[in-house]
């Protein structure tokens, strides 16, 4: 991790540690008597073992989006001076939408399609194959925990009936 403009740059695995935390703490705050004394691990993210509890954390939002999202992240703030060739060819070729503010500094951003920014069949997908990969605890109890940023409530809705089908399907 390295600061840069008082701002943190995380790794694509620092920043899904953040997320599982986060989830952690959701769960901790909403059902004490069962994440109280929840911790963090690996396959799946968080557990109680204790109750016999695991609980996998993944994010809906479609990942070109993020990878975006992301590329403009490390451009917004720096200046020219600062930016690295691959930032440099991301504005050139409007992989990000950037532009410089009087004080020098850069804002970015990107551009999404409405309806494009959520992939809740590919996270499905990509889960249940994790899911069911050797290394995997299984416990009594065993979770999905989806971040669904920015999502308004028909996309959550829909996101629930896909993954109501698929349960159904699969007789979990």
């Amino acid at each position: 991790m390295s600061l840069t403009h008082n701002k943190l740059q995380f790794t694509h695995s620092q920043k899904n540690r953040f997320d599982e935390e986060r989830a952690r703490l959701v769960l901790s705050h909403f059902f004490e008597d069962k994440y109280k004394d929840a911790e963090m691990s690996e396959s799946p993210d968080i557990v109680n073992r204790v109750l016999s509890i695991g609980v996998e954390v993944t994010s809906s939002m479609n990942g070109e989006i993020q990878e975006a999202v992301s590329r403009a992240g490390a451009i917004s703030g720096k200046t020219e001076n600062e930016l690295q060739k691959r930032e440099r060819e991301n504005i050139r070729t409007g992989r990000v939408i950037a532009r410089q503010l009087p004080d020098g500094r850069y804002l970015a951003g990107t551009t999404a399609f409405w309806g494009s920014n959520y992939d809740f069949q590919g996270c499905w997908n990509k889960k249940l194959k994790k899911l069911n990969s050797p290394h995997f605890t299984c416990f009594q109890e065993n979770y999905l925990f989806v971040f669904a940023w920015m999502a308004d409530s028909e996309d959550v809705e829909e996101g629930i009936k896909i993954f109501q089908e698929n349960i159904s399907e699969h007789d979990y």
